[in-house]
């Protein structure tokens, strides 16, 4: 499971996250063009930005989650109690895991199921980080047959 006192790339990146652009279309096409969201559906990125963005009276947008915000958030995971509170859940879960990448989720999914009574790894190396928002249709019907799969 992840550990408090090292790197925290998913930090580190969250502080360093543009906050402002001139326009809804001006902060779609910045993410359009950036791993990792540049692999999102184009719906879902379109989702992100107006969802995630607030429009000000000059028409520029800025992020309604400040980077420092996000950042001390990951940062703040280790310590939320989360970890050890999950190895109580006594249900079915299935944790996913995109491809293997330098950091984030994927590289404490196989801990993680260890972790959980009742877990299962489920891999989907085709898809990164964000892959409910890269295949949406796919990972929905995947999650409907690991619940039909599940309730039986």
């Amino acid at each position: 499971l992840p550990q408090p006192d090292g790197p925290n790339p998913m930090a580190e990146g969250a502080a360093r996250r543009r906050a402002s652009f001139p326009s809804f279309d001006a902060a779609l096409e910045n993410f359009a063009s950036k791993p990792p969201l540049n692999e999102l559906h184009r719906d879902a990125l379109r989702c992100y930005v107006m969802g995630g963005f607030a429009q000000l009276g000059d028409g520029s947008v800025t992020l309604r989650c400040r980077p420092l915000t996000e950042a001390a958030v990951f940062q703040g995971a280790f310590d939320s109690g989360a970890w050890a509170a999950s190895a109580s859940l006594d249900l079915p879960i299935a944790v996913v895991a995109g491809r293997d990448e330098s950091f984030g989720p994927v590289s404490f999914a196989g801990p993680l199921v260890h972790h959980l009574p009742r877990a299962t790894l489920v891999e989907r190396r085709h898809l990164g980080h964000f892959g409910p928002l890269e295949n949406p249709t796919t990972m929905a019907a995947d999650v409907a047959a690991w619940i039909e799969s599940t309730s039986s």
